[in-house]
This record gives C-alpha cells, sequence and structure tokens, in this order.
C-alpha cells in the first residue's frame, strides 16, 4: 500500500542521464532505489490502485451524501508526484511518445512496452558478449573489469549471473598463458569467486612480471661446445667436421683455430697480428653488408657483390608455407637451416662432411654462412650457419648462440627469456610454441603473415615460370625441389606462348618438290631447321 506518512515524498533528484533509445536498463537501475525507498513501487503495477475519488455519508438526519474522499487526495498526491519525478528523468524524444499519460501506472506501463523488444535484444547481445569475450591484448584488470560490466549489465536487466557461471566465463576467454591457473582452479574441489578467482590472476600476473625483471645465476646449456675440425667431434644429434668457414668478427677465409675433441683443421694469422688490426680498423665506420670496420663504409666491402646471384633468387622460390622461425636446440652443435636466402653472407661448402641426425642418417651441407634475428633490444647473430636443404626446420644451437651473443637462455614452461650475460637484461622474450621455444625475428612479423595468406600456384603457372617446358620436366622439378602447387585443369594443353614460340618461322619457304602421282609421299621440315 502507499505511504500514508506524508504527501510530500523523498524521491531525491532525477538521475542525471536521461532516459534515451539505448539506456533504458541502467535508467531502470537508477529510478527503482529511489522509488522502493519511497515506498510507492505499488503506483507501478497498480497494486496501490486509485481509491474512489468520492464517498458516501450518512448524516444526523439519517439521510446519505456523497463527499470527496480524503484517501484518494493522498494517493493523487504522492501519484503526481512519482509521474512528474519520471517525467524529469526522460528526454525529450522520449516524451513525445508518452504525451497524455496522466498516471503513474500508465506511463510505467508506456515505458515497458516501448523497450520490450529492445530490452530483449539487449539482453541476447549482453549474453552473446559474455560468452565470446577473449582477453586478447587487455590487461588482466582491464578484462576482468569488463567482464564485470557485462554481469551487471545483465543482473540490471534482470538476470543476474551467479558466481560459478561467472568464473566460467572468465577462465573460458584466458588466453594459454594462464594455463598453469585454470588447471589449478579445476583441481579445487570448493567453488571460488569471481572477486577470488581476480585475486589469483592478478597474482600471477605480478610473479610473470618478478620473473621477468629480477636477476637470475648463469644458465648452463646441456649442448657439446663441438666445433668442425679435422679430428673426430662427438655430438649429440647433429656432427659436421671439416671445411672453411666464415666470420663476421673475423677476415674472409681462414681464421683462429678453436679448442674441440679434434685436432683442428685452420690457420689463422699471427694474435699480435690481429690485436694491431682491430686496434686500427676500430675508428672506421662498420660496414652494413658484413659488419666489419672498412675506410669507406660497405664501398670496399668484399661481399658487396655476390657471385651465385642465381642461387639467391632460386632460393626465393621456397616461399610457400615455409615455416621461417628460429628453433633454439639445446643439442644441437651447429646453426641448421634449410632456407637459403637466411643466410645474410654465405659461401658455398665444398667439403664432404654430413649433417648426421639422432637415427644415423646423413644430410648434405651446400653452404655455410652468417644470420641475424633482428631484435629492436639488440641484434641477435648467427654465426657458421650450415645450409642443410633437406631440413624442415631452422635450429639454433643453444650453446653457439649465447657464445656467441655473450647471452643466457632462461626457459620456463610457457615462455623463455634471453638476457644480457653481464647486465641481465632481457633482450628477447618468447612464447613455448607446441613444446619448441622460437626466436621470432621483429622483421619478419609482416613477412610471416604474408607467407601464411599467399595461394599455390597452379602448375600452368610454373610452366610460365620456368620458361614453358614441357609437363614431364615441369613436374619432375616441382617434386625435386618440393614446391607446393595446384594441380591445373588444363595440363595436358598447349599454351599460346608454347604455339607461338614453335610456329615464329612461318610462312613457310617457296618448296621445288613436285609430286608426280597421287599420294606420293612429299618430305617437309615444318618447323625449320633444328
Amino acid at each position: 500500500m502507499a505511504s500514508s506518512a506524508g504527501v510530500a515524498l523523498n524521491l531525491g533528484s532525477p538521475p542525471s542521464e536521461k532516459l534515451a533509445r539505448g539506456n533504458f536498463i541502467l535508467w531502470k537501475t537508477h529510478v527503482l532505489p529511489a522509488l522502493r525507498g519511497a515506498q510507492v513501487t505499488g503506483l507501478l503495477d497498480n497494486f496501490d490502485a486509485a481509491p474512489p475519488k468520492t464517498v458516501e455519508v450518512t448524516k444526523a438526519n439519517k439521510t446519505t451524501a456523497q463527499e470527496p474522499n480524503p484517501l484518494y487526495g493522498h494517493w493523487i498526491a504522492e501519484d503526481q508526484q512519482v509521474l512528474s519525478y519520471l517525467l524529469n528523468s526522460m528526454s525529450p524524444e522520449i516524451l513525445a511518445q508518452v504525451v497524455g499519460r496522466d498516471s503513474t501506472f500508465e506511463l510505467w506501463t508506456t515505458i515497458n512496452n516501448l523497450f520490450a523488444s529492445q530490452s530483449q535484444s539487449r539482453i541476447t547481445n549482453l549474453r552473446i558478449a559474455i560468452t565470446n569475450t577473449k582477453k586478447g591484448t587487455m590487461s588482466s584488470s582491464a578484462y576482468m573489469a569488463k567482464m564485470k560490466s557485462l554481469g551487471d549489465e545483465l543482473a540490471a536487466a534482470g538476470l543476474p549471473v551467479s558466481d560459478p557461471e561467472m568464473v566460467d566465463y572468465i577462465l573460458a576467454g584466458l588466453d594459454r598463458d594462464y594455463d598453469s591457473v585454470v588447471a589449478a582452479i579445476g583441481a579445487v574441489k570448493n567453488s571460488i569467486t569471481a572477486d577470488d578467482l581476480f585475486a589469483q590472476i592478478s597474482a600471477f600476473d605480478q610473479r610473470m612480471e618478478m620473473l621477468g625483471d629480477s636477476s637470475s645465476g648463469g644458465f648452463h646449456t646441456s649442448a657439446n661446445a663441438v666445433y668442425r675440425g679435422h679430428g673426430s667431434s662427438r655430438s649429440r644429434s647433429y656432427r659436421g667436421r671439416g671445411g672453411r668457414g666464415r666470420d663476421r668478427s673475423g677476415d674472409r677465409g681462414d681464421r683462429q683455430p678453436s679448442p674441440s675433441n679434434g685436432s683442428g683443421g685452420f690457420r689463422g694469422r699471427p694474435r699480435q697480428q690481429q690485436q694491431q688490426q682491430v686496434r686500427e680498423q676500430h675508428d672506421f665506420p662498420e660496414c652494413q653488408i658484413c659488419l666489419k670496420h672498412h675506410p669507406v663504409g660497405a664501398r670496399i666491402c668484399w661481399w658487396r657483390y655476390e657471385e651465385n646471384d642465381q642461387e639467391e633468387k632460386e632460393a626465393h622460390a621456397v616461399s610457400y608455407g615455409v615455416d621461417t622461425n628460429w628453433y633454439a636446440d639445446s643439442a644441437a652443435t651447429n646453426h641448421i637451416t634449410g632456407e637459403l636466402d637466411k643466410l645474410t653472407m654465405r659461401e658455398k661448402y665444398n667439403g664432404g662432411d654430413q649433417i648426421r641426425t639422432a637415427s644415423g642418417s646423413g644430410m648434405n651441407i651446400t653452404h655455410i654462412g652468417s644470420s641475424i634475428v633482428k631484435n629492436p633490444m639488440k641484434n641477435l647473430h648467427l654465426k657458421d650457419v650450415l645450409h642443410v636443404p633437406e631440413t624442415s626446420k631452422n635450429l639454433v644451437s643453444v650453446h653457439r648462440f649465447t657464445l656467441d651473443n655473450n647471452v643466457l637462455i632462461e626457459f620456463y614452461p610457457y615462455f623463455f627469456l634471453v638476457k644480457d650475460l653481464a647486465t641481465r637484461r632481457i633482450i628477447l622474450r618468447g612464447r613455448c610454441v607446441g613444446g619448441l621455444y622460437p626466436l621470432i625475428s621483429s622483421s619478419s612479423s609482416w613477412s610471416d603473415k604474408q607467407a601464411n595468406i599467399v595461394t599455390k600456384p597452379s602448375s600452368s603457372r610454373w610452366h610460365s615460370r620456368l620458361g614453358h617446358p614441357s609437363s614431364v620436366i615441369v613436374k619432375y622439378i616441382l617434386s625435386k625441389n618440393k614446391l607446393s602447387y595446384e594441380p591445373s585443369l588444363s595440363v595436358e594443353s598447349v599454351c599460346d606462348p608454347c604455339q607461338q614460340a614453335k610456329s615464329h618461322q612461318l610462312p613457310y619457304p617457296i618448296s621445288i618438290s613436285v609430286s608426280t602421282s597421287p599420294l606420293q609421299l612429299i618430305f617437309s621440315d615444318v618447323w625449320g631447321p633444328a
């Protein structure tokens, strides 16, 4: 029943956000507490209906008369105050659609009917949003705030989300970095609240940040430091011996002998001469090609003009569906790649040695060179990289990598860190992908995306690229070099350029042959001399 404490209601001031087309649920959330506090919600659903305007009164002379009902006066005063409060909280656009509603019940019914379908659509969208929202690149606090906001909007619409449901929604939106948190919560028998889950996620983020920025002891790889030499060498997965290499930090050709299990195999310049040369080159600019110091930079660099440009062009042909990442391998003794274009400097390998796998099979080495893993903090150099066309992965020897770059690597279950050995400053962060630890270059992110979306060329396109050979030769080249292609429907047909090329001798020269009898065989060199 409506309050009878007095005619003046303490409803407070109307909400600052007026009722408009898109905020009915929020507006309703604002006005209902004020109406409940004044105990006038019965006016909204007509539970406190209007009493009669007049009542029948019996007078002293036993006659009856109609007199104004005092209860109606109190009711109309309260009803009109609530009506005025609601009207003052509406925008002009909504006011134009409720003109003529004289009571609170009529106004409230009209508003609910007006926004009924819109509210249902809004609820559907909210449920879809809370189900499909992912953390992605958002911080954990921003992600939790967004999920809580969606839950609050559903609660305001009359469909509150329970704590177990909210926990399930939040866990479903977390990425793989939080698998340990998800597993820990799944192992707990008692259900937790959304607030407890937020506290655990925040603690996990703080610990990951602390582990990423804190100093730690040196990292010791399990790979054997094996160098190529004429003697025997031992390794766990790969073994290479013999040959000559080139290092960016040294001169082309010979170099100083490196410690190994073998007897060596390189003859270098005297140590005193090398030290004098380093002092003389210290003030020269660094060459952008070989990273050595020349008096005039790259203009006199030995490697400015490569003699095997054709091989470089052929290397670009293997850019379809190739995994271009470098993968850290603690069991490898040398850097290995199957892509020739990954070597910024290279030379042919003339030795007869092979890369030995764990199964004992051998793979031929065709080139040796250097590469760079570009990184905003510090470029990471890969020296003496072996080009092995048969390998399907680009492997980085952890031992050689840490030794050449003066860094350490810390491996964790879901990520890894590359730190400067002297300062412990983080140089590179990476994620564990399928149990592997890829060293992704900052300059390869765009090219990788390009390679992922490129379509396979058809066999007809390869026929044109290779100079219009026969279909048998095209198939042999594609299968020999493991090139991806889409079979063409017109493989057996002859293309127009092939017909035009074979018809370049037309018109035929005048023939002097004479036929003297029917069906006499006449020799004609249709295609011209071979």
